[in-house]
């Protein structure tokens, strides 16, 4: 037991040190030379920078507590505020040390169920909560780009427009679009047809391995439509408004920091390219986006920016960004491997889980 726990451990160790040697590693290469041009007398202490530092702090918190709202009425209150508020870092945690968010659901899903939630619910909130946060992006995008030109948005590195990052960017959105749509039709219309369509396409040669996985999505499908059918359109604006509390917490964590180092920045031009390089942070390949995020942002944001401070900005998006939930993630996940480990149930959901689980 004793040597399980300290493999798990240093396999942990290992999750965690991995994404900040990557970031470490680019941010030296980034913003080697900015660093070593830096001149720290220059940067003085001003009311503006502490205002500017509080307010990215007070989004963080917005944003958690998004999160956690969202978590708890899509449970139905089922979940308390504090499982609430540990589901959301767990989330934030594996999604910083993961390419994806994949880990984040998995293992919030897990934790529902250890908190007395049965596996259709536990279910259906992972697939509810990434099928909020796509829908999100689906329609928060076409907007920025009304309100704002596109040229502006996509205008970087001494004014020029990326046309290669233009097409990714199109890219991504419409399979983010049409992984929504799939979604939708599958929550609400046909879950057992595009389950059956996920597990036909794993039968392909190349996709094979992923057959296991398709058919988690297709059993998750299933159990979630079953779920929201006893709810009204009503049941959605609560879930619906904490994404989008957390999402643009989220974004305006960058705007805080120019406010706090660059005030006379264009604010909505901010904004709108933070939705972009958020997208385009969806399928990096790294864990977290470590390396890639630090690259978007000197890249991104240097026709903003005026000298070496760059680097120092950089650094404090990411902390607020990803950083910190790797070090809220080590308090937070201990006594999750505990309840996974004990296979504790709370007792007052017991008799609902087993009637699931014979059902």
């Amino acid at each position: 037991m004793a040597e399980s726990s300290l493999k798990a451990s240093l396999k942990l160790i290992a999750k965690v040190a991995i994404p900040i040697l990557i970031a470490a590693g680019v941010a030296w290469w980034q913003f080697g030379s900015d660093f070593k041009n830096f001149d720290l007398s220059t940067l003085r202490w001003s009311s503006r920078l502490t205002e500017g530092l509080i307010m990215a702090l007070v989004l963080l918190f917005f944003r958690e507590a998004g999160m956690a709202w969202r978590f708890r009425k899509l449970s139905d209150k089922k979940l308390s505020g504090g499982d609430s508020v540990r589901v959301s870092l767990i989330c934030d945690f594996t999604s910083a040390i993961t390419p994806t968010s994949a880990g984040g659901s998995l293992l919030s899903m897990i934790f529902l169920h250890r908190r007395g939630l049965n596996i259709g619910q536990a279910t259906a909130i992972t697939i509810l909560t990434l099928f909020l946060d796509m829908m999100f992006f689906v329609v928060t995008v076409p907007i920025i780009f009304l309100l704002i030109s596109p040229s502006e948005i996509l205008n970087f590195s001494a004014g020029k427009t990326d046309t290669n990052l233009a097409w990714v960017l199109m890219g991504i959105y419409l399979l983010v679009i049409f992984f929504s749509i799939i979604l939708a039709v599958g929550i609400f219309y046909k879950p057992k047809a595009v389950g059956a369509f996920f597990l036909k396409i794993a039968n392909y040669k190349l996709l094979r391995r992923f057959r296991g996985k398709a058919a988690e999505l297709a059993d998750g499908l299933n159990r979630t439509s079953y779920e929201i059918k006893q709810y009204s359109w009503r049941w959605w604006i609560a879930p619906s408004l904490a994404t989008i509390i957390t999402w643009v917490a989220r974004m305006l964590l960058v705007n805080a920091i120019f406010f706090a180092f660059m005030p006379e920045a264009n604010q909505p031009v901010i904004f709108g390219r933070q939705i972009i390089v958020t997208i385009l942070l969806m399928f990096v390949p790294t864990p977290g986006g470590s390396g890639v995020g630090e690259m978007l942002f000197k890249t991104y944001y240097a026709d903003m920016i005026n000298g070496p401070v760059i680097a120092i900005m950089a650094i404090i998006w990411r902390l607020f960004t990803s950083y910190i939930f790797l070090l809220t993630g080590i308090t937070v996940l201990p006594s999750f491997l505990k309840l996974y480990s004990s296979n504790q149930i709370k007792p007052n959901y017991r008799e609902e889980n087993n009637r699931d689980q014979l059902g």
